[in-house]
């Protein structure tokens, strides 16, 4: 069994999710859950890449 994480492009909102291996450098906005915590650690900013 294996998992896949998806997420939307910023520029696509309405697209269909799509795999990490095809968008490492794609700018992405972490749902709000996620931006709190990475923002409580120190980030600044709302999207971010995968890569970061």
């Amino acid at each position: 069994m294996s998992t896949s994480t998806t997420f939307h492009l910023m520029n696509e909102p309405d697209s269909a999710p799509m795999t990490i291996q095809n968008t490492k450098e794609s700018p992405v906005r972490p749902q709000p859950a996620l931006l709190k915590i990475l923002q409580t650690a120190g980030a600044s900013g709302e999207i971010f890449t995968l890569k970061q």
